[in-house]
């Protein structure tokens, strides 16, 4: 069951809150009508779950009901409510059932992951060194120091790899807020239905089998109801590369000694022109800058829908 919001007036409890003919309302605009939604599990019906009937075996509803100004209508029963509550109903007579009205999608119900990227690129590199970059090749495919005595030294790096982005996973909390209704059905033909007008109750009547919040004309002020409620989410995004085009940044640097340290002699990067630097370099160190694939968006929709199980209708007067 949803969460519970604070105490409303009768008023706004009765105006209109965009609910559709199931009491569902969207988490966003019309234009969710396009958006696609995981499926959601189908609750079990629990009949207990709404105000139960009346037990009184006359036909029509004996029960003295005069309080409410016009004839129950046939189909429909006498129920007292309050609005933002979860009370009792007093001694005797009345089975007290808690209700839920109004469902919102809060935010935070429906919030998706960011997407990640399966697989990764990898930067190869083809270094050449001596006699105008022509003499000795090396091809390194990460981190590497290379022992060569030469004072001419060029680079040419190679992207390889199909990283690919995966669609985002849902991490909302997928549950709805909703206005709490205390409903007190009355369960004898000699309960003092009309007692609780006197006590806070708002006396309506109530019907089962409609589910749209359609009413009587003697009872115009209506309002879809249900014992819980039920969000669904709409499909996290699949996402594509942002930085398809990155490409590899390692260079190749040129040492005075034979071990990849000592002074810098010459640096070549990704361009494959040959330098020459004025002295020779002992050995050359590659050092791979290999791109990180990015996802995006960054995260996933926002958007859901919040509909009331097992809808049913209260109608009251005014």
């Amino acid at each position: 069951m949803g969460a519970v919001l604070g105490s409303i007036s009768l008023g706004a409890w009765l105006a209109a809150c965009g609910l559709d003919e199931i009491g569902s309302l969207d988490g966003n605009d019309a234009s969710l009508n396009d958006v696609q939604y995981a499926d959601t599990p189908v609750k079990e019906v629990n009949p207990e779950a709404n105000p139960p009937p009346l037990t009184c075996q006359e036909a029509g509803t004996p029960l003295d009901a005069s309080c409410l100004g016009k004839p129950v209508p046939t189909g429909w029963q006498p129920i007292a409510v309050q609005v933002g509550a979860n009370l009792s109903c007093g001694d005797g007579g009345f089975v007290s059932t808690p209700l839920l009205t109004s469902p919102v999608l809060p935010a935070g119900a429906c919030n998706c992951t960011g997407c990640g990227a399966t697989g990764a690129w990898s930067c190869g590199a083809t270094l050449w060194a001596g006699s105008t970059c022509t003499q000795d090749k090396f091809d390194a495919s990460a981190s590497a120091c290379w022992v060569i005595d030469h004072s001419s030294l060029s680079e040419t790096l190679t992207r390889t790899g199909n990283p690919i982005c995966g669609g985002g996973q849902q991490t909302g909390f997928q549950d709805a807020q909703a206005t709490a209704i205390t409903t007190c059905t009355p369960q004898s033909c000699d309960t003092d239905f009309c007692a609780l007008g006197n006590q806070g109750y708002t006396l309506c009547i109530y019907n089962s089998a409609v589910t749209d919040g359609g009413c009587p004309t003697d009872f115009p002020a209506g309002r879809v109801v249900g014992p819980s409620t039920t969000v669904s989410c709409a499909l996290c995004q699949q996402c594509a590369l942002t930085n398809a085009d990155a490409g590899c940044t390692g260079t190749a640097t040129g040492y005075a000694n034979n071990d990849c340290t000592g002074g810098v002699v010459t640096v070549a990067t990704n361009n494959g022109q040959c330098q020459n630097p004025s002295g020779n370099f002992a050995s050359v160190f590659y050092d791979a800058g290999v791109p990180v694939a990015n996802c995006g968006p960054a995260t996933g929709p926002n958007t859901g829908k919040v509909a009331l199980d097992q809808p049913s209708t209260i109608c009251c007067t005014q």
